[in-house]
């Protein structure tokens, strides 16, 4: 897959002669569906990228958006990708740069335009495994969580010392409310803005949330279906638990060990992978191509659950066994395991196994195949 098949072409431009004000607008016109920056052109050549985030922070720094002129702003140098670039690059260099929003050059060095997060959160692969790892796993802290009495300039500074695009309005333990840093661009806009208007009079009620049993497989069709970039996380009755961001599932993707955690990009492992559950019958949760390829195993199988770890090792009792172990030692580097391939095949692979923990606690084996014995 290449970026041409997954970009947006609704990019908004701006030019450094702009004042803030002028920028904000254009910003705040698109949709929340859009890539949620901005590039700066200047006589056609791409110099900069703003995002709604720095908006915010010049707002709090005290800039008068109606004098202050965008070029004597600094911002982001972008990082530019082209139509035919493999989006599997655009993984890649958010695992080792964290860069997530690119505008998008055609072969004539022409912006035609972009992606972000949601675009690359698209291509994630979506494996058996993802339906055991629970939102409340990946949720980023300190939350943006703020009590209802607070003032747009005190709202604003708390975004910007938490570094989030957002706050969560909680009154008492309950969610009533949400403020993104576009709302808080529109209303800077707006002629009888004040710094001294409380949170209650501009944020948005009864905002969308996900409850905390949703599997992350789950909440990710939230985010495709939708144009949320952030949804909250409540009990059914409104009891406030975190916040879910397509940004935290990204970290969690470049944050992984080559372990369970490599769920969100299981091609990453190197070696044969399979990951298992210990306990529930002992199902194979997720394979990457080579564990799949050596063992005989597809996506239907697994899916039907057609087949367990226990049909692929000569002693049903291995796995109770390696998990008592694991529970001691937490992972074996080198052991010989006695398999069976789908096929009915015999092996002995050297492998290394490995016990992992999601935040929730969930247990999953790593069974990592180093070489034939």
């Amino acid at each position: 897959m290449i970026v041409r098949d997954r970009m947006i072409r609704n990019v908004i431009t701006l030019n450094p002669g702009m004042t803030l004000t002028e920028a904000m607008r254009s910003v705040t016109r698109q949709s929340y569906a859009a890539p949620g920056f901005a590039v700066v052109l200047d006589h056609m050549t791409l110099t900069g990228l703003v995002t709604e985030f720095d908006f915010l922070k010049w707002i709090v720094q005290g800039r008068d958006p109606d004098k202050t002129i965008l070029g004597d702003m600094r911002t982001s140098k972008p990082h530019i990708v082209h139509e035919d670039t493999p989006v599997q690059e655009l993984l890649d260099l958010y695992t080792r740069r964290r860069f997530r929003r690119f505008p998008v050059l055609n072969e004539e060095e022409i912006l035609c335009g972009g992606i972000n997060e949601k675009q690359i959160l698209a291509c994630l692969p979506r494996t058996e495994l993802l339906k055991h790892y629970r939102v409340l796993d990946v949720v980023r802290k300190p939350i943006p969580m703020i009590a209802p009495g607070h003032n747009y300039r005190e709202t604003a500074q708390k975004m910007l010392h938490w570094h989030r695009g957002c706050v969560l309005v909680v009154d008492e333990g309950i969610l009533t409310g949400i403020c993104s840093e576009r709302d808080m661009m529109r209303l800077r806009l707006e002629p009888d803005w004040s710094p001294e208007i409380m949170l209650e009079d501009f944020m948005r009620p009864n905002p969308v949330f996900i409850e905390p049993r949703l599997t992350l497989d789950e909440a990710m069709d939230v985010f495709m279906k939708g144009d949320h970039r952030r949804l909250p996380i409540c009990e059914k009755d409104g009891t406030f638990r975190g916040m879910l961001s397509m940004t935290a599932i990204l970290n969690a993707m470049a944050d992984s060990q080559r372990s369970h955690q490599a769920v969100l990009n299981p091609e990453s492992v190197p070696e044969p992978g399979i990951w298992v559950n210990p306990i529930h019958n002992h199902a194979i949760l997720a394979f990457n191509e080579k564990g799949g390829a050596l063992m005989g195993l597809t996506e239907e199988q697994i899916s039907a659950q057609l087949i367990t770890a226990d049909q692929l090792v000569k002693d049903r009792a291995f796995w109770d066994a390696l998990y008592n172990l694991l529970i001691h030692c937490g992972e074996i580097r080198e052991i010989e395991v006695p398999a069976i391939t789908a096929g009915g095949e015999s092996q002995n692979l050297l492998s290394r196994l490995r016990l992992v923990k999601t935040p929730s606690g969930e247990e999953r084996i790593f069974w990592g195949i180093l070489d034939e014995a």
